[in-house]
Parts: structure tokens; C-alpha cells; sequence
């Protein structure tokens, strides 16, 4: 009876602590435990943005069981069955993420990556100014994707790769890059206007021309590995080739670049775009190529 009622004992231990363990993994999503795992409401959401930049998040108000007053964004958020937050592990570091739907003088969507450790940073998904735009996370074999759908274009899924979210792609081409020119433009306000050359051999010719940190001139430098692999990888993922020439937002007084890539025993691909926003993946591109004026040693 003693060896009966041990072997009960032992069954009815091991089922509690399956259930233990099958809670836990419901209620965490990543294999490292962080203060996001813990979110359980709106205020907590407002404290974790606050904690991260305050003066950013100032007005933002997460949308409570997304209250929408504008009809037709409401209804494409019920159709899409949104959340106002959803947690997962964007990255695939280890750590919980959190997709955050709110209003910051108009409908906007931000995510929260943890970078190890309780590192935040906020990620902003909505470009410009549109009239709606609505993401759900959707799961995938190799990591969570962010289905980004608007009143006014076609949806896009997002993948989190090389430091940002950018436009699934299911293919991998693989172009020769022999040399990349970007141009900016200045705008009506401060932003940067410049010239870079980077060629293969990862030689570099930076000029600034107004709003930058360093005065006019020429300056030169190697473009180290991590950063020039980066750009390059990132050129190559988004099928630089086969976007369009040419992007324009609907709004005036605003920036243009030009990027020019020169690839495959001199074929050119050029694309101008007006508001810097052509695509997640362009906008991560000309994010690289600004972050080169400071990150460089230039001479």
C-alpha cells in the first residue's frame, strides 16, 4: 500500500508541476525573464514609456480595447482583430517585446524591444502621417512578424532585421555592389544635406554641405566591416534592383535624397525620394548611411 500510494504521490507532483510549467510559458513568451513579461495594463505600459523618454511619450495614450472614433479605421482594426498591445520576441535575443498601439496626435503604433537585461528601446512603425495604420503580430517558423495594414495602401508584413523593421523578403538575391552614392537635400527646417561615396573596397568620400556636425569640406575614411556588411546585406534583402525609381510623400517642404548604387559589372539602379520614406526598408538604408557622418573616422 506504501509503494501504491508513493507512486500516486509521485503522479499527482509531476502533473502539478507540468501545470506550473505550461502556465509560466503562457504567460512568457521569451526564454529570459523581463519587466515586460510582468505588463499587466495600460498604466504599466505608461510607466515602461515613461522610463524609456518621457518627453517622447508625453501625450501618448494607449488605446484602450482600441478606441477609435474614425469609422473606417475602426472597422479595419476589428477586422484585422488588433490589439492595443501585444507581447513577443521580435528580435529572437531571447528577451520580450511589446507592440503598442496609442495616439500621439493621431493613430500611432511603437515597439518596444529589450535588448538584453531591461535595455528598452522604442522602435516607431508609423511613417509619416497616414490616415490609419494598424499592425497585428502574426507568428512565423523563424520569428514574429508584424502584418502592417493602412486604410490606404496594401499591407505589408515587417520582420525585425539588420536594427529595425523592414519589409519581409522570400527571396535572396545576391547583387554585386560595386559602389553606393547617396545625396541629400536640405528642407524647410535643419535637416542634413551631404554627399557619400562608398565603394566596394570600402573607400569612403563624405561631403558635408549644411546642418551637419562637421563643416564643408571632403573628408575620407574605411567604412569598417560590421557597418559596411550591414548596408550592403540590408541593399541585397530588399532587392534594391526592383523597387521603384522614384517615392514621393503627399506633404511639402520636406527632404529628398538620391541613392545610386552601382552593382553587377556597372549596371545603376538610382532612386529619389522625396520624404525618405519609400519603403521600411529604404528608410533603414538611409538611416545606415546618416548614422556614417559620426560612427566613421573621417580624415
Amino acid at each position: 500500500m506504501k509503494v501504491v500510494a508513493s507512486i500516486i504521490m509521485f503522479f499527482i507532483f509531476a502533473s502539478f508541476c507540468n501545470t506550473q510549467v505550461l502556465q509560466k510559458n503562457e504567460n512568457r513568451n521569451s526564454k529570459f525573464h523581463n519587466e515586460i513579461d510582468d505588463i499587466e495594463n495600460d498604466n504599466d505600459i505608461d510607466k515602461l514609456l515613461a522610463s524609456i523618454n518621457k518627453k517622447q511619450f508625453e501625450v501618448f495614450i494607449v488605446k484602450k480595447e482600441l478606441e477609435i472614433k474614425d469609422t473606417k479605421c475602426r472597422e479595419l482594426a476589428e477586422s484585422v482583430q488588433a490589439k492595443s498591445w501585444t507581447k513577443a520576441d521580435f528580435d529572437n535575443n531571447g528577451y520580450t517585446d511589446i507592440l503598442i498601439i496609442g495616439d500621439n496626435y493621431g493613430l500611432s503604433s511603437v515597439v518596444v524591444l529589450d535588448k538584453g537585461k531591461n535595455n528598452f528601446i522604442a522602435k516607431t512603425l508609423t511613417k509619416g502621417f497616414p490616415d490609419c495604420t494598424v499592425p497585428v503580430v502574426r507568428n512565423s517558423e523563424s520569428q514574429p512578424v508584424i502584418i502592417y495594414h493602412t486604410a490606404v495602401a496594401a499591407a505589408k508584413t515587417l520582420v525585425y532585421k539588420f536594427g529595425d523593421f523592414i519589409e519581409i523578403s522570400n527571396s535572396s538575391p545576391s547583387y554585386a555592389i560595386e559602389r553606393i552614392e547617396y545625396k541629400t537635400s536640405i528642407c524647410f527646417g535643419t535637416c542634413p544635406s551631404f554627399e557619400l561615396t562608398i565603394n566596394s573596397n570600402r573607400q569612403a568620400v563624405y561631403k558635408p554641405i549644411a546642418y551637419n556636425e562637421r563643416k564643408q569640406g571632403t573628408f575620407k575614411a574605411t567604412i569598417n566591416n560590421f557597418e559596411f556588411d550591414k548596408l550592403t546585406g540590408l541593399l541585397n534583402y530588399i532587392d534594391f534592383p526592383n523597387l521603384k525609381d522614384s517615392y514621393s510623400v503627399g506633404w511639402t517642404d520636406d527632404q529628398t535624397s538620391v541613392l545610386t548604387v552601382t552593382y553587377d559589372g556597372g549596371k545603376v539602379k538610382k532612386i529619389s525620394d522625396y520624404g525618405l520614406i519609400g519603403s521600411f526598408g529604404l528608410s533603414r538604408a538611409y538611416k545606415i548611411l546618416f548614422d556614417l557622418r559620426e560612427n566613421q573616422t573621417w580624415k
